[in-house]
């Protein structure tokens, strides 16, 4: 199965299509900027991208080494980098920041900054649970923080993705995620399925029904291979 067949079949299981849909051009895909920072220019970032073949670029607004953009530079520093990958013909439709909710610093700053540029999407989160409350505490303790970053969102036109992970991560099922986000506008706040992080969770199978879960209120899937004991590569 090639990444367009998956994405269709994983489309139909959500119930997104009903019927085979018309392809009209080709899979899109980014390069998580991350996995690029050892070129600094966005020149040098593009034409690496372009040479791999990706559409586009996730950019990371990120500090302490783990972005091209630093969040208190947002809105001098990303301006021009966008620019300069859209002129190698790639698009940046999404970009990777630190930020858990609306008053993440520079968090205002960056998405108003992404907003002016035509970029919608930005990776979001992940929460962690911790051992001293109870499970359910917890998620009740996100609703408030999601509803203030929803609201930002919806100010510059923003999605956030909330990144899946595998471990002791907020989301990691999927469903204790939904009751969270089950309040809020999908379009507002939705999921980035990271499907290397959910195999890992539900080698299985599990995967595949928690990517059916998600269902409308997923925004982007995140590509990764992973390998177990005994699999041919």
């Amino acid at each position: 199965m090639n990444r367009r067949e998956f994405l269709y079949a994983s489309a139909l299981t959500m119930g997104v299509l009903q019927s085979p849909p018309r392809l009209s051009g080709k899979l899109k895909i980014d390069i998580y900027g991350r996995h690029l920072l050892w070129l600094r220019s966005a020149d040098e970032v593009a034409m690496a991208a372009k040479q791999m073949g990706y559409d586009g670029v996730d950019v990371n607004v990120r500090a302490n080494g783990q972005g091209h953009v630093l969040p208190d530079r947002v809105a001098q520093d990303l301006p021009p980098f966008v620019a300069a990958i859209r002129k190698h013909g790639l698009e940046v439709s999404a970009i990777t920041p630190s930020i858990a909710d609306a008053d993440t610093p520079y968090a205002e700053d960056i998405l108003r900054t992404a907003a002016e540029l035509g970029i919608r999407y930005y990776w979001w989160g992940t929460f962690r649970y911790s051992a001293n409350k109870p499970i359910m505490q917890q998620l009740d303790d996100l609703k408030p923080r999601v509803a203030k970053l929803a609201a930002l969102n919806k100010k510059y036109g923003m999605t956030a993705m909330y990144h899946t992970y595998a471990g002791n991560a907020i989301g990691t099922p999927i469903w204790d995620f939904l009751y969270v986000l089950k309040e809020f506008d999908p379009a507002l706040v939705g999921f980035h399925y990271d499907l290397g992080h959910m195999t890992r969770e539900g080698a299985n199978g599990l995967w595949a029904t928690n990517l059916r879960a998600a269902g409308r209120r997923l925004r982007q899937r995140h590509f990764r291979k992973r390998f177990y004991l005994g699999q041919r590569k």
